[in-house]
């Protein structure tokens, strides 16, 4: 997959090449996601990434759920237990559950993403570019089928 997408893959490769642990796992998620939309095995390169890079910062608990390693609940449960600050822990389960619906809803399973937005909207703060990627979501979640 990953060359696949032209010149916004190549750019997105070279600043995940180019990352330090805390953004590495930020730019691969985003890769995974970029691929998905694009009908591409966004999973495989998520796999891929973190295959090859041993950070455990976040959004890689997100990574991990995608992959099937980790259950939603026990991400979610790890940020609550976290000693990071309410704002931090907010933003981190804005961050699940977006991401969590986006792959949802390209799964197909339309009412679970549904779902996941729905705690993204309640949660994200709405100067956050996860929140208006999230209301572009259920606006596509709205629109009628063609």
């Amino acid at each position: 997959v990953a060359g696949q997408y032209g010149p916004a893959d190549e750019k997105i490769r070279a600043a995940i090449g180019l990352a330090d642990n805390d953004e590495f796992n930020r730019l691969a998620l985003l890769q995974g996601l970029i691929a998905t939309r694009m009908g591409g095995d966004g999973r495989s390169l998520l796999g891929a990434a973190i295959g090859a890079h041993e950070s455990t910062a976040w959004p890689r608990p997100i990574i991990t759920y995608l992959l099937g390693e980790r259950s939603l609940q026990q991400v979610a449960d790890g940020v609550r237990r976290s000693g990071d600050n309410m704002l931090v822990k907010q933003q981190q389960i804005c961050e699940l559950s977006f991401y969590a619906g986006a792959f949802a809803l390209a799964d197909g399973e339309k009412r679970f993403a549904g779902q996941l937005f729905d705690k993204a909207l309640k949660t994200c703060d709405r100067a956050d570019p996860v929140y208006t990627l999230t209301v572009a979501d259920v606006a596509t979640l709205a629109a009628p089928e063609p």
